[in-house]
C-alpha cells in the first residue's frame, strides 16, 4: 500500500510542475497600438495577468509583417498548425518559421510570413526572467481572416518550467521530458515491486 501512496505522491507532484493552462483569455488582440502597426498581439507572461508584452504587426489580407516587440522579456512568435507540439525543443530545432523573436543579443529578428485563406495559428514563447533565459509559458492563438481584419477565434497559453509546451489548437499541456521520463521508470519501478 505504501508504493501506491508514493506512486500516487509523485504523479501529482509531476502533474503539478507542468504549471497550468489558461483559455480564451491570456492572449489579446487590439487595433493599433504603441507600434505604429496595424494590430497589438499581447500575451500575458503569468498565468494571473500580473505582467504582459506584445508583438506589433501589419496584416494586408495575406501577409502578416512584425514591425516590432517589447524588449522587456521579451516574446517570441510562430506560425504553427493545429495539433503541433509547440515547446522549447522543437523551437531549438527550428520546426516552425518565426515571425518575431528577441535574439541571444537582445535585439528583435522580424519578419513577414504568408497566412490564409482562412484561419491560422500562432504560437508565442514568453516568461518573466528575460532574453537568453528558458522560455516559461507556451501558448497558441488562432486568429480569423476577414479582409484585412484578424479577430481572435481562441487560444491558450501554458504556464510552466522551461521545456515545457502546449499541443496547438488544445488545452493539452506538454510535460517537460524529464517528467515523462521519471514517470517511466517510476511505473516501471511499481511493477517490478509488485511482481516480486
Amino acid at each position: 500500500m505504501r508504493m501506491i501512496d508514493s506512486l500516487g505522491v509523485l504523479i501529482l507532484t509531476m502533474a503539478s510542475a507542468q504549471g497550468v493552462v489558461v483559455t480564451g483569455t491570456n492572449i489579446q488582440i487590439s487595433s493599433g497600438g504603441g507600434f505604429l502597426s496595424d494590430y497589438q498581439l499581447t500575451v500575458d507572461q503569468v498565468a494571473d495577468r500580473g505582467d504582459y508584452t506584445s508583438l506589433g504587426v501589419n496584416f494586408d489580407g495575406s501577409t502578416i509583417s512584425a514591425i516590432g516587440l517589447n524588449i522587456d522579456e521579451g516574446s517570441d512568435w510562430y506560425l504553427v498548425s493545429g495539433n503541433d507540439v509547440f515547446s522549447g525543443p522543437n523551437i531549438l530545432a527550428n520546426a516552425f518559421p518565426y515571425l518575431a523573436r528577441v535574439n541571444a543579443g537582445g535585439g528583435q529578428d522580424l519578419t513577414s510570413l504568408s497566412v490564409g485563406p482562412g484561419n491560422f495559428h500562432l504560437g508565442v514563447a514568453t516568461d518573466v526572467a528575460g532574453p537568453g533565459q528558458p522560455r516559461t509559458a507556451f501558448g497558441w492563438v488562432e486568429l480569423a481572416i476577414s479582409g484585412t481584419t484578424l479577430s481572435i477565434v481562441d487560444s491558450a497559453v501554458s504556464y510552466g518550467p522551461p521545456e515545457n509546451g502546449i499541443i496547438v489548437g488544445t488545452s493539452t499541456a506538454v510535460p517537460e521530458p524529464s517528467s515523462v521520463l521519471l514517470l517511466g521508470l517510476s511505473l516501471v519501478t511499481f511493477l517490478h515491486r509488485r511482481r516480486a
